[in-house]
């Protein structure tokens, strides 16, 4: 079993998985990461200032290294999503999300005819030997909660998406500002928010 493979597995289970940051401009450092035995990489496309090169690199190293490579993109559109994966990423972490709209943008992005609309292209976006189907199978989605009306709905996305979304992340600094206490990790209001979140 090849390591996105056991990445999805990993997730199915709801085992746990380590995935740190790399920056785009460090990936020399994938090969490291890997022979450490992290599941996968986070490479964040959000808040970092990185161009589609920088990232194409980040990300061939990362596949190079057999490093599963998430990258949080910058919001939910097809052209940030789709572009990502035809770079080559392994999967995509989308921020911000509280709409239903968001989440089927999302799936629809980042998956081939007919699960999505995705379109076919890019240098990188296919693994060796992997098939449009293995493609569709194989992606990691990842949604980013970071406020009260993400946690609200997040039972209905679930219940709409929950097939095509392989794991909830909290975003603990934006809910923080959300809920009025900017950042203020040790607020138990935080901590109830987060408990509400995991409790769905």
């Amino acid at each position: 079993m090849d390591t996105l493979a056991k990445l999805k597995l990993r997730l199915k289970n709801r085992e746990q998985v380590f995935m740190p940051s790399l920056p785009p401009e460090a990936a020399y450092a994938a090969k490291a990461y890997a022979g450490a035995g992290v599941d996968c990489m986070l490479i964040d496309a959000e808040h970092s200032p990185v161009g589609i090169e920088t990232l194409r690199r980040a990300l061939a190293a990362c596949r190079a290294a057999d490093l599963p490579a998430i990258v949080r993109v910058p919001d939910a559109f097809y052209a940030f999503i789709s572009r990502t994966l035809d770079a080559g990423a392994d999967g995509i972490m989308v921020p911000r999300v509280e709409s239903l709209a968001q989440v089927e943008i999302a799936v629809s992005s980042s998956k081939f005819p007919p699960v999505g609309r995705k379109g076919c292209g890019g240098p990188g976006i296919f693994r060796p030997g992997e098939s449009v189907s293995d493609f569709n199978r194989n992606r990691v989605l990842f949604i980013q909660i970071e406020s009260p009306a993400g946690i609200d709905l997040l039972p209905d996305m679930l219940g709409r998406y929950g097939g095509q979304i392989d794991g909830v992340i909290v975003g603990p600094a934006d809910l923080s500002i959300a809920l009025g206490i900017p950042l203020e990790f040790e607020n138990p209001l935080l901590a109830d928010e987060i408990r509400r979140l995991i409790g769905v």
